[in-house]
């Protein structure tokens, strides 16, 4: 399992084969919890070309405690190089409020990996199955997150895959 954040390697292959298979150029990916970028970095690089991926935080939260406004500079300084070169626009933004403005595409993927909660994850898959998102992925599909678990399965049901923590819809 991945500490501190972010994706294990057999997380990032699954994740990489679901966008290649299910959601080149399809519309954007829009990414709900951006934490220091890590998967926005593998999202950025296995995306089309021509796809926009929206990628959304408020720097409330890391788990090295840093200030929000060091976290915000620190994940920006990450994500330059893709901000610059591969469509990539880092919103921040508390995500229910990105959410209730959102009027862009029908989005490829949704990938939710932002507050743990089952009151915050359900909100995010029904605002993924609303907006008619091809895919609905995340992060932390697994006993250490009863909430990420508990929504998945209650909002989901079956009607998904995993890699260890990673968790899609089918």
């Amino acid at each position: 399992m991945a500490s501190g954040g972010g994706i294990t390697e057999n997380e990032e292959e699954a994740l990489t084969q679901v966008v290649i298979a299910r959601c080149l150029n399809r519309g954007p990916i829009i990414e709900l919890g951006t934490l220091f970028g890590h998967t926005s970095l593998l999202l950025a690089t296995v995306k089309g070309d021509e796809q926009e991926l929206l990628t959304v935080d408020n720097y409330s939260w890391n788990p090295f405690m840093m200030p929000a406004d060091d976290h915000e500079r620190f994940t920006l300084r990450c994500l330059r190089g893709v901000v610059k070169t591969s469509r990539v626009r880092i919103i921040k933004s508390d995500i229910s409020q990105f959410q209730a403005e959102y009027q862009g595409q029908t989005p490829a993927l949704v990938f939710i990996d932002a507050d743990h909660q089952y009151e915050s994850v359900k909100p995010d898959i029904e605002w993924a199955l609303r907006i008619g998102s091809g895919v609905i992925c995340g992060h932390d599909y697994s006993d250490q997150w009863p909430g990420v678990k508990k929504a998945v399965n209650d909002v989901l049901g079956k009607e998904i895959m995993t890699t260890e923590s990673l968790w899609w819809t089918i």
